[in-house]
């Protein structure tokens, strides 16, 4: 089984799709096979994961022994200090596609709540609209959307 370690966010953006919504562009970083660290960015980016954060502190509150599945988008299982990914449906093969140390995982997790609350506070406010983002060496920020009623293109400038 493929093991990654140093497994950290370096970029998390939401891009404006053409007919409404917004979808989640994830950017990790880890040290492995990269076919490892391809499986982790594809369960990341899973909409059960970016939808609601249901999903996120659920892997968060993971016990050794138990794991979150994500129906066609994955399943993480913790095994003591480690969690073994499969991402999409490859949960039917019998070794994970990634060993992750559970700490790193649970990091970029936190990250993830944060975006999926400035996501919420950002997209749905009546008065103010933004487009959140995380960069690793830069923190959060965000990109202020003119009001719906002139366009919904972003303002220039941060």
């Amino acid at each position: 089984m493929p093991v990654l370690t140093g497994l950290r966010l370096v970029r998390y953006g939401l891009k404006p799709q053409p007919f409404g919504g917004v979808q989640a562009q994830v950017q990790l970083r880890a040290d492995g096979p990269d076919a490892a660290l391809q499986a982790v960015t594809r369960f990341f980016h899973g909409g059960w994961l970016q939808d609601s954060p249901e999903f996120l502190t659920a892997v968060l509150a993971l016990l050794p022994g138990r794991g979150v599945n994500l129906r066609e988008e994955g399943q993480v299982i913790r095994q003591g200090d480690r969690l073994h990914l499969w991402s999409d449906m490859t949960y039917f093969e019998r070794t994970a596609e990634a060993d992750l140390e559970f700490h790193e995982v649970c990091e970029v997790v936190r990250l993830n709540l944060h975006l999926l609350t400035l996501k919420r506070e950002w997209l749905t406010s009546p008065s103010r609209r933004g487009l959140p983002s995380y960069e690793e060496h830069r923190g959060f920020r965000v990109q202020l959307l003119r009001p719906e009623s002139e366009s919904s293109a972003p303002i220039s400038g941060w």
